[in-house]
């Protein structure tokens, strides 16, 4: 193979890999189809271009023309850049920006914008690419086949130009030799489009005919609006190979080059995106882990929790057998712990010289006759007492610590109180014997 460009042609079902071979074009197909996973497409794609014998030179990529939108924008910024127009033209078509490549032909007013959707051409860029293909340009088929006609056999002054393939057809409004608009469709639609295309014109139209066959001639003649000034049987795919070799060679740029932001960045970003896809994902599984490994300690924990609760209820049952068990074990038991460490305190003291009978006078001296006592402990010392009781309401064991605290000899502390499982009150009241200067009157 010399070193002629490559023209490759983009559809759905598949791609054609023009070649320069010998002096003459080859055409090798790859299935394209919907069928073929993206690597499928790729290997045969390499398998092409290693029978072709490509080295890297460069290739022109025809797009399909059915994918393309197209429509004259009037930029009213006074400057005009790539980012203005293509707000101006996502105004006027059904597509979001950010959605589209989109490139536009600059005339005098106004300018032609095409865009195609990037969910067209991202998976047959990324292939492409793999298979180490040299991309030079991306252009609509029909544009690149005009600005090679346009070229070689400029349309007269005034003219339009009707190019016809098979059963497709396009109409191009021409200004200074570039269109300012691009209608694309089908044979049986043309009429309808002519007469449109006079209505909005509001004047006749004068078009060359670009076709193999008088069909398209006789369409136009029926319309008495439109006049057919030329025809000519140049194969728009005729066009497309030397097109291609002008704008890979620089001889000329192209009008619409697709091969830009953001299907460029987009492919320029995806090794970066992939590798930042891989420390999301390890981020993810870290994050995985480390709740799992909190929910497992939590468990554990939890576990613990429950068996320690088991512990002191147990323990609660032992000590004191018939109470109730209270909602706080905890705070029951160490208060009881603060008692007993007051009363191991109390007995590590020397002994006084006083008897315990003064702290009993001076305790139930005060208490009613009336007043029943259910005792079932009483313990008195040389300067402090503790008496442990039941009775059937709070408020009693309240009155027998009051009557007990009117000695000015006795310092009580507030009575404690648990209601036991038959619906008694236990109560327990503690107190101790004020020492006084001097000497106290004995009872």
């Amino acid at each position: 193979m010399s070193s002629h460009p490559l023209l490759i042609e983009l559809d759905t079902q598949r791609w054609a890999i023009h070649s320069f071979d010998e002096n003459t074009w080859q055409i090798s197909n790859v299935d394209a189809s919907v069928d073929q996973s993206p690597d499928t497409i790729t290997d045969a794609l390499r398998t092409v271009l290693k029978s072709i014998n490509y080295r890297n030179e460069p290739a022109v990529i025809a797009v399909r023309d059915e994918w393309c939108l197209s429509e004259p924008v009037a930029d009213s910024s006074g400057k005009p850049t790539q980012q203005t127009m293509l707000y101006a033209l996502e105004e006027m078509l059904p597509i979001a920006a950010e959605d589209v490549v989109a490139d536009f032909l600059q005339n005098k007013s106004p300018t032609l914008g095409i865009c195609v959707d990037l969910a067209h051409l991202r998976t047959p860029f990324d292939i492409l690419r793999s298979a180490s293909v040299n991309i030079k340009a991306i252009c609509p088929r029909a544009l690149l086949a005009l600005q090679q006609r346009m070229q070689t056999q400029p349309a007269p002054a005034g003219t339009d130009l009707v190019w016809q393939e098979a059963q497709r057809v396009h109409l191009f409004h021409l200004e200074d030799g570039k269109p300012v608009t691009w209608q694309t469709g089908s044979l049986d639609d043309l009429s309808n489009r002519l007469n449109l295309y006079c209505l909005n014109r509001n004047e006749p139209l004068a078009i060359h005919i670009e076709a193999d066959s008088d069909e398209l001639k006789k369409i136009a003649d029926a319309i008495p609006d439109v006049s057919v000034t030329g025809q000519s049987d140049l194969a728009l795919e005729d066009a497309l190979r030397p097109g291609a070799v002008s704008i890979a060679s620089h001889q000329a740029r192209p009008w619409i080059d697709l091969h830009r932001e953001p299907l460029i960045e987009a492919k320029s970003q995806s090794a970066w995106q992939k590798s930042a896809g891989l420390v999301l994902a390890a981020i993810i599984l870290l994050a995985v882990s480390i709740s799992a490994s909190m929910l497992w300690r939590a468990h554990q924990y939890e576990r613990i929790a429950h068996e320690s609760l088991i512990v002191q209820q147990q323990v609660f049952r032992d000590t004191f057998k018939g109470n109730r068990m209270p909602p706080n074990i905890r705070s029951r038991m160490l208060s009881e712990a603060r008692i007993l460490q007051q009363q191991m305190e109390t007995s590590s003291q020397p002994p006084q010289s006083d008897s315990a009978l003064v702290t009993l006078v001076h305790a139930m001296k005060n208490i009613p006759p009336s007043q029943t006592l259910n005792v079932i402990e009483m313990r008195f010392e040389s300067n402090r007492m503790r008496l442990r009781g039941k009775t059937d309401k709070h408020g009693q064991a309240d009155q027998i610590a009051a009557a007990i605290r009117k000695s000015e000899h006795m310092n009580v502390s507030p009575p404690q109180t648990n209601r036991t499982a038959q619906g008694m009150i236990d109560y327990s009241i503690s107190a101790t014997r004020i020492q006084t200067t001097g000497q106290e009157a004995r009872p």
